[in-house]
């Protein structure tokens, strides 16, 4: 075994010729006949030039005649630089036979950088420190005779970050009789084995300016100089902040410029509590003020966030009411929906552009029957009535949009909706560019629905003709990828693609990448590609499109289920039943979160058929079908009656196949979307061509064969 020399140093070994008499004495006992000349020149009556005591020190290290360990406990304590530098000087004269090992709660100041280069260091670090999963469950069970559950263990990982005196404190917690999982449960920061921990050992020996900097800050979950320049009134922010993480003082980088940081969850907490019971006030002051830093930075969600945490509703329902509809698209509906219900009742009811945002979040969350609860309307028109003429047009004009989406998306009459949203657009007056063109937009949306191509794209153009003085980029762009998803059901497909390049373009200037609508656009680029017998490239553009919906947690039935049912057809195409099980699977269960979407319910239904066809279990496909039968007449619903179709082919219902794809040839016709007929076409040849009427299936493909030669579609099919 090699032999060591072990000190531990705490803050009265500042002084240089004390610190090295200590050193020269723990080395003698090693090698006793070694070191005399240093020693004597740290004795000597006149006190000796540090240079000349460093010089000796190093001839004498070099006549180590073995191998030996020099341990530095605590090297934290140090603060002279004239130690540290006389440290440094050492480790660069390479001494042969000396290991030095340096234990600190800092990163020691000396440079080390060519002993790392050289690998003549070993750094252990406290991540190298921290616990895993099963070192935290070996050492409650060898230790303290403690059996966790492997959700106890991620539970406690996640909570003390495998740092070990957290582990032990729990163990003493379990220890006093109570259980894991109420311990567990109920872990926090707060507790009082943490506090007195962070409280004796840590937060009491720091100076008292570093200690308001840290209670101030607990309140934010992350931390950059600015940021908590703003809540403190600091001007030196980033400086604590990189102090702090040098000291190892319970705060990490988050990001490799070193510019974000954390705190310790458990360290936090104690800060919080503590703040909240010194000064509660100021608690509130600082979610206040980073609410304010976060609206200056352009990023409204966490501006949201703290101002609920802040208990200011007020400054949250001005947030919501200046950046609302902005809000949604980088946020998701699902977190505007949580946001809005936090909101006290009367400012939800009094607020007419509240409600107004309310009703479209509900109405995309797929809670479809509390949109109309919330619709009120005799309520609405007292509210209305107490406004100026044109302030009322404008809501009588946005209550006929909101009665055109519930007779759209639950009553399934989507003529009706057309309607609605027809005289919506004539009642709210054009001066009110905000409303008008949210109008504009709903009726183009409902008349792509219903199919009625060209009003819609008369209506998407009218949108895009105002382009310069429309400030809402998202509204171009959504409008720019309407037009160019008509000109797929007018079945020129390259014109599409282009239009839907010029659109992705224009969405990456706009930094509009990550909105769920890009997700469509994915998705209708990787239609395109399968019909031109792309598989390879229709899946990415779909994978890609669904994982950037999916962030924001199967946040829009209509974005995803469609990107979902071409992800489906493609897996069926190519025999990837496997996957296919799982796509279905998906669909399911997203269509079970927004289960008052019957649009979303049926879609599970029909994709679970066009599974049970593929694998031939007719039974499941029929009672599918039975289900499908029910009423639908939204152009949406074509994927559903397609499908029903297929079923009844299938199990040889000729005659109901025949009915419903003839019905939707005749509407397709009439609305003129070519690119939409093929498909029906070649199933109403199939369907013929089973019942043995091999003139009207031959008709049926000649036709199909002209569009072929009509159109730019290079390849079709009938899946």
């Amino acid at each position: 075994m090699m032999p060591a020399a072990w000190i531990s140093l705490n803050e009265k070994d500042n002084d240089f010729y004390c610190f090295f008499s200590y050193l020269i004495t723990a080395l003698r006992n090693i090698e006793p006949d070694n070191f005399g000349k240093t020693l004597n020149l740290l004795k000597s009556s006149g006190v000796q030039p540090k240079e000349v005591i460093l010089s000796q020190l190093v001839n004498d290290l070099a006549e180590l005649t073995s191998d030996c360990i020099l341990v530095l406990e605590d090297y934290h304590q140090i603060t002279s630089m004239d130690i540290h530098e006389a440290l440094g000087f050492i480790l660069d004269n390479h001494i042969p036979n000396l290991h030095l090992v340096i234990s600190s709660r800092v990163s020691p100041p000396f440079p080390v950088a060519s002993l790392r280069a050289s690998d003549q260091l070993v750094e252990i670090t406290h991540k190298d420190l921290r616990f895993s999963r099963s070192e935290i469950s070996t050492y409650l069970e060898k230790v303290h005779q403690i059996t966790l559950t492997d959700r106890e263990i991620d539970k406690l990982e996640a909570k003390t970050e495998g740092w070990i005196a957290g582990i032990q404190l729990v163990a003493l917690l379990i220890s006093e009789g109570r259980s894991a999982s109420e311990v567990l449960e109920n872990l926090s920061g707060a507790n009082r084995y943490f506090t007195d921990y962070f409280m004796d050992v840590i937060f009491s020996k720091l100076p008292e300016f570093i200690q308001s900097f840290l209670l101030r800050t607990s309140v934010l979950e992350q931390l950059s100089g600015s940021l908590c320049d703003f809540v403190t009134g600091y001007d030196n922010s980033i400086n604590i902040l990189k102090d702090l993480e040098k000291k190892l003082l319970f705060t990490a980088p988050i990001d490799e410029g070193y510019e974000w940081y954390r705190y310790h969850n458990l360290f936090r907490e104690m800060l919080q509590t503590r703040l909240k019971q010194s000064d509660v006030s100021q608690y509130y002051q600082v979610l206040t003020r980073a609410s304010i830093w976060y609206e200056k930075q352009h990023e409204i969600g966490e501006a949201i966030d703290y101002a609920f945490l802040a208990n200011d509703y007020l400054r949250a329902s001005e947030l919501l009411e200046k950046y609302g509809f902005n809000c949604k698209y980088r946020y998701g509906w699902w977190r505007m929906s949580e946001w809005l219900k936090k909101l006290p009742a009367e400012l939800l009811s009094l607020r007419l552009s509240l409600r107004h945002l309310y009703f479209w979040t509900l109405m995309n969350v797929g809670e479809i029957n509390e949109a109309r609860r919330k619709l009120d309307e005799d309520q609405l028109r007292i509210l209305i009535s107490g406004l100026t003429q044109d302030d009322a047009k404008i809501w009588e004009g946005n209550l006929l949009i909101y009665k055109s989406a519930i007779a759209m998306h639950s009553d399934y009459d989507i003529e009706r909706g057309q309607e609605f949203a027809r005289r919506g657009l004539e009642t709210i007056p054009q001066c009110d560019p905000k409303y008008y063109r949210t109008a504009m937009v709903h009726y183009g949306h409902a008349s792509l629905l219903v199919g009625d191509i060209r009003e819609a794209k008369k209506a998407f153009r009218w949108v895009l003709d105002q382009f310069d003085s429309i400030q809402d980029t998202y509204t171009i762009f959504f409008s720019m990828m309407n037009l160019a998803e008509i000109s797929i059901r007018e079945g020129y497909l390259h014109k599409a693609l282009d239009e839907f390049e010029e659109t992705i373009s224009f969405a990456e200037k706009s930094n509009l990448t990550d909105c769920l609508m890009f997700s469509k656009l994915k998705k209708d680029v990787s239609d395109i590609l399968y019909e031109w017998n792309e598989p390879d490239e229709a899946c990415s553009n779909l994978v890609t499109g669904i994982r950037n919906a999916e962030r924001y947690g199967d946040e829009d039935l209509v974005v995803l289920l469609p990107s979902y049912a071409s992800l489906l057809r493609i897996q069926l195409a190519y025999d990837d039943f496997e996957n296919a099980q799982q796509t279905v699977r998906q669909i399911e269960r997203v269509t079970h979160r927004g289960s008052e979407y019957p649009y979303g319910c049926r879609h599970a239904v029909a994709a679970r058929a066009l599974l049970a066809l593929f694998d031939r279990d007719y039974a499941t496909a029929t009672e599918a079908a039975r289900i499908l039968s029910g009423p639908s007449n939204l152009h949406s619903q074509e994927y559903i009656l397609l499908t029903l179709s297929r079923v009844h082919l299938a199990t040889h219902k000729l005659e109901e196949a025949i009915e419903i794809l003839n019905n939707l040839r005749a509407n397709i016709l009439r609305q003129g979307r070519y690119g939409d007929l093929i498909k029906t076409q070649i199933l109403l040849a199939r369907a013929y061509f089973l019942k043995n009427d091999l003139d009207s299936a031959l008709l049926f493909f000649n036709i199909c064969m002209c569009h072929f030669n009509y159109l730019p579609w290079p390849f079709a099919t009938a899946t």
